[in-house]
């Protein structure tokens, strides 16, 4: 009985945080697409392109934290054969100055950041080494290139565009981390991103990979984010959702 109430404490304490400063990262309820998610945020500032977010990001830190090690070793096998890495959704250039801590040989990669109008704008404001570049465009011309996407995917609606991504411009490498994947289910949330509020999608972890493996691809390994959890109160089901990391290797 102890037990329970104590579940119940946490789910409700989580559950009226999700709007507060103090819920920052959190999640709320669970809905079958990306409109009906919106209109629960109904009130509230949503969406990413936005001048404080960019302010945010412009501040974020480049500390190595325990889940980086993964994409660092990845990263280090990746520039040996691509002199490209497009960092999709790489705001500031935050993982090419975190990572550079590591992998000096990054200074002799060409890292292109991709990422909103709002973001891009306050990015080239930012002192930036030469190899350093940013991009609100996604379709330019890349050969040799690694794909990089961190903590992106779940908050766009359609990544179908992704799959058409590989199998016409076929990046030797992708790594993909800070991912939520669920064994069984697909499905929207909502999450207090801090400056604003946004959907948050999480996709069937097989779905997934057997997507990316039919564009010619071969997964040489997954991992587990160690920190990231997916705790949606009163919805223990879809809190069984985790975050994974990914590479793949394109199939000669």
């Amino acid at each position: 009985m102890i037990s329970l109430l104590y579940k119940f404490q946490r789910h409700l304490r989580y559950y009226f945080l999700f709007s507060k400063r103090e819920g920052i990262g959190g999640y709320r309820g669970v809905y079958p697409n990306f409109e009906a998610a919106n209109k629960k945020l109904t009130g509230l500032k949503t969406g990413y392109d936005h001048p404080k977010v960019a302010d945010w990001y412009a501040e974020g830190n480049t500390v190595i934290e325990i889940e980086d090690y993964p994409i660092l070793f990845w990263l280090s096998e990746a520039i040996k054969k691509s002199n490209t890495v497009f960092d999709f959704g790489g705001n500031m250039g935050q993982n090419y100055r975190t990572y550079l801590k590591k992998l000096t040989e990054l200074k002799t990669v060409e890292w292109i950041c991709y990422d909103l109008p709002n973001i891009i704008k306050k990015a080239k404001t930012l002192n930036a080494p030469s190899n350093l570049s940013f991009t609100d465009n996604s379709k330019i011309s890349l050969q040799n290139w690694t794909f990089l996407c961190m903590g992106v995917f779940q908050y766009l609606e359609d990544i179908s565009p992704f799959y058409d991504v590989l199998k016409d411009k076929k990046p030797n490498q992708i790594i993909i981390a800070h991912l939520p994947l669920h064994q069984s289910q697909e499905f929207v949330s909502t999450q207090n991103g801090g400056v604003t509020y946004y959907p948050f999608k999480v996709n069937k972890k097989d779905e997934f990979i057997n997507s990316i493996l039919q564009c010619g691809y071969k997964l040489i390994d997954q991992w587990d984010d160690p920190i990231s959890n997916c705790f949606i109160p009163f919805h223990p089901q879809e809190s069984q959702a985790k975050f994974y990391g990914f590479y793949f290797t394109k199939i000669l």
